[in-house]
């Protein structure tokens, strides 16, 4: 058994409620005062974050099952999840950019904030990932920063959208 199992499904479990919500979402949110490119892209941030959290939350109980992994678990899983925070960094980033560019698309005055914390969060699992630093401790805390993303843009969706008239 793995440090933190328990915690890991209940985070599994909720990071796949809000992939749900984003189903939800894209249905009901047609009268949005967003711009369907970015209506688009907040609910892709939807998904992207909450798919981040179900398999980050996932991926250490699978390797756990393998009784001779159980003590590197963290080893291997921080540099994974180190790696994909730093790519779905880089590709937000180059999404956001290619809205604004084309006016679509204003970044929002906390992205500075997110880009500095998946950055922190980077060096944080793969100092994890070296033992400098408590490997379960930084993984949790990198879920958990995805779900609070995700209950982010499900909030900025919701609150962005119009009740249809009823006509």
């Amino acid at each position: 058994m793995i440090e933190g199992e328990g915690t890991l499904q209940l985070l599994a479990e909720v990071s796949i409620a809000f992939a749900g919500f984003s189903g939800v979402v894209g249905v009901f949110g047609g009268g949005s005062a967003l711009s369907e490119a970015e209506r688009s892209f907040r609910v892709r941030m939807l998904i992207v974050t909450s798919l981040a959290a179900f398999f980050g939350s996932l991926l250490p109980l699978v390797l756990g099952e393998f009784e001779f992994l159980i003590p590197w678990v963290w080893t291997l899983c921080c540099p994974l999840m180190a790696s994909f925070v730093a790519i779905i960094s880089f590709s937000v980033h180059r999404q956001t950019g290619t809205l604004a560019a084309a006016g679509d698309y204003a970044r929002p005055w906390f992205a500075p904030l997110v880009y500095v914390t998946n950055a922190l969060l980077v060096i944080a699992l793969l100092g994890a990932a070296v033992a400098i630093l408590p490997g379960h401790s930084f993984y949790v805390a990198t879920i958990v920063w995805y779900l609070a993303l995700s209950s982010l843009h499900f909030l900025l969706l919701v609150v962005q959208t119009r009740p249809r008239s009823a006509v």
